[in-house]
């Protein structure tokens, strides 16, 4: 899983994919018009998280998580969703899964397993990537992942959401 975005080839016709932190200040605005009373500690998430510092753009998937990965006698046999691909930060792709998987643990009967998988994940690209920018990518992405409950009409929707903020603030 963690090599798979050194297999993305570089196509002459891809362009620059958006990054979490990019799309943040338009979450965050959703959010806040969800939940104005929490309006104050989102924008303290955004301006914690800060800008996105771009650097070198490398083939990512763009939408890489849990669910895009197809398996079989355990192996990784095919990537989903490649509509997505383009040219974006180093840490997006892993930064993107994970957001996926941290928030899965949250909703998984088998919490430990997916937290303990995540974290063996993240130890692997902190050798390899800026951990502090990879922390802050998760974040802003679990933060675009935040207004699910209110988008599926949930009817516990602004707990769930808040709880989601929560776990981006963490």
């Amino acid at each position: 899983v963690t090599q798979l975005r050194d297999h993305i080839p570089e196509l002459d016709f891809m362009t620059k994919t958006a990054s979490s932190i990019e799309t943040l200040p338009t979450q965050a605005a959703l959010l806040a018009t969800l939940l104005p009373d929490q309006a104050g500690r989102i924008q303290g998430i955004v301006d914690e998280i800060g800008d996105d510092e771009g650097g070198g753009l490398v083939p990512v998937h763009g939408d890489f998580h849990e669910a895009q990965l197809m398996c079989g006698d355990g192996q990784i046999i095919g990537v989903l969703d490649v509509d997505t691909v383009g040219l974006g930060h180093p840490a997006d792709d892993a930064a993107v899964m994970i957001a996926h998987l941290f928030l899965w643990a949250t909703l998984s009967s088998q919490r430990a397993r997916v937290i303990d998988y995540a974290t063996r994940l993240l130890a692997q690209w902190d050798a390899v990537l800026d951990p502090v920018d990879l922390r802050k990518r998760a974040a802003a992405r679990l933060m675009g992942l935040a207004s699910g409950p209110f988008r599926a009409q949930a009817d516990d929707w602004p707990i769930q959401v808040s709880l989601r903020i929560d776990l981006a603030a963490a």
